[in-house]
């Protein structure tokens, strides 16, 4: 492998297929540890950057994994990658299709490396668990219009309620943390 190589690795939860440019080699590894520890073995000091695109979560213990052994990473924009995609003619899509189109999008268009902060990431998991559960409330309110039968009524009644305090304690916990830390009670201060 040349030291020029740019590599894009398609994350999914148990898998991550990886494709190497200029040479076409594609090979996959287990999304764990293991499978993390064999990237940073073949790919330490060899790489310009490795793209992954984001992937639910699943390619955040991997991003840190190589980003602790010094590799340099980059996030692929999902919504860029299609339009990339789609501007080359690719319309297939598997996971060695993508980790070849991840890593070309990589070599030729600038792309960020991600930066870990607990605190925010944190947060953010906090956020999207609140933001599903407004889903969820709206849903329900939605379906208990059309509920007519007293005991579903009762019963999506109850789902509503543990609904509601299920949100009320995430805002209080976000609460929490943004009191526990001076910066952010400083930016939200503004």
């Amino acid at each position: 492998m040349s030291e020029r190589s740019t590599i894009g690795i398609d994350v999914s939860k148990l898998w991550l297929d990886v494709s190497v440019l200029p040479s076409g080699e594609t090979f996959q590894v287990g999304n764990d540890a293991a499978g993390w520890a064999a990237l940073v073995e073949r790919f330490k000091g060899k790489v310009k950057a490795i793209g992954l695109e984001p992937s639910g979560g699943y390619e955040r213990d991997l991003a840190k994994a190589l980003q602790r052994a010094g590799l340099p990473v980059r996030m692929v924009n999902p919504y860029r990658l299609r339009q990339y995609a789609k501007a080359l003619g690719k319309l297939a899509k598997n996971d060695c299709i993508d980790a070849r189109l991840i890593a070309r999008f990589t070599a030729e268009l600038p792309t960020r490396e991600p930066r870990h902060n607990p605190l925010t990431e944190h947060m953010a998991e906090l956020v999207v668990a609140r933001r599903q559960l407004s889903d969820d409330k709206v849903r329900l309110c939605n379906q208990l219009e059309q509920v007519r039968d007293p005991v579903l009524r009762r019963m999506m009644g109850h789902r509503l309620r543990r609904i509601e305090a299920e949100l009320l304690l995430l805002q209080k916990r976000l609460a929490q943390i943004v009191a526990s830390d001076a910066e952010l009670r400083l930016a939200l201060a503004i």
